[in-house]
């Protein structure tokens, strides 16, 4: 697939963006609110490590300043409309500065998913361009642990530009690098029995959940985070 458009991966996208408008207008105490919140953000933090190939013929400055203007130009343009238009205050624009979680006004409380995105993407190539694959799953382990452990305090500070986050994004942007970098097409008959297995897991997951057999809870934004093990396994069943 290098080289050309993956259209699952559209696909994939749509379903998630559906997802979030969805998850955004239903009630928060739902079966089918929890249900999407167990999978849409993460799988959104895969996909973008999954597109995000590590071109080493790219130089990190150049990455940076890339990154940057992907992601923090809209930000701040977008998070000022909105201060304008609805008549904000000095402290709405220390909020914007602030980004992640103290990004708290009514139409751009949603952006912190761009602050952690952006870091979490410009830590990554630091990490790969200085030392490599092996180290970035160590560190993402270690992230991933130290996330899990101490979720608590972490669900009642809000760092400037979500770097609480930091935890969970840089993680999950891993596995997505990992399935890119190892090739998942590579092997057609391996990968469509993989495929076959994760569909049945994912549905025996579904089923599970919408009949109320498990209580499991997931949300990143409010940091209400589940098993360490599960929470790793949910994400990518629901990716494939």
């Amino acid at each position: 697939m290098v080289g050309r458009r993956d259209r699952s991966i559209d696909i994939v996208k749509a379903i998630l963006i559906c997802s979030v408008i969805i998850g955004h207008t239903i009630d928060s105490n739902s079966v089918l609110h929890r249900y999407i919140y167990t999978f849409h953000m993460p799988v959104f933090f895969i996909i973008s490590g999954y597109l995000n190939v590590n071109h080493p013929e790219i130089d990190i400055k150049t990455y940076i300043v890339k990154i940057i203007k992907r992601y923090a130009i809209p930000y701040f343009s977008f998070s000022c409309i909105f201060i304008i238009i609805t008549g904000g205050h000095l402290k709405d624009i220390i909020r914007m500065l602030l980004g992640g979680n103290l990004n708290v006004t009514f139409y751009s409380y949603a952006y912190w998913f761009i602050n952690v995105l952006m870091i979490s993407l410009v830590i990554i190539k630091m990490i790969l361009f200085r030392f490599g694959y092996k180290v970035l799953c160590g560190i993402s382990v270690i992230l991933w642990v130290i996330g899990h452990i101490f979720q608590v305090e972490l669900r009642e500070i809000s760092l400037p530009w979500g770097i609480e986050f930091l935890m969970i994004s840089i993680p999950y942007m891993s596995i997505g690098i990992l399935i890119r970098y190892l090739n998942w097409y590579s092997l057609p008959p391996l990968c469509n029995i993989f495929y076959i297995i994760m569909c049945c897991m994912g549905s025996l997951l579904t089923i599970i959940f919408w009949t109320g057999a498990c209580s499991y809870q997931y949300n990143i934004n409010m940091y209400i985070l589940g098993n360490g093990v599960v929470d790793f396994f949910v994400p990518v069943i629901a990716f494939y």
